[in-house]
């Protein structure tokens, strides 16, 4: 029943589970950060540059 259910949907995690896949990829390469906010900055510039759909921006506090 999820199964059919997932496939009737118009609905798909994959643009957040991108932007979490992505995530994952800065705190392996940069495990060097002094702090938090180093990390969230690096985020959020690559967030810039990859430039996602409007309905998938990642808000950071």
């Amino acid at each position: 029943e999820i199964i059919l259910n997932a496939s009737e949907s118009k609905y798909s995690n994959g643009p957040i589970e991108g932007i979490n896949r992505m995530i994952k990829q800065i705190q392996r390469t940069a495990f060097g950060f002094r702090n938090y906010h180093h990390l969230v900055s690096r985020i959020k510039l690559q967030q810039m540059r990859t430039k996602p759909n409007k309905k998938t921006v990642l808000e950071v506090a």
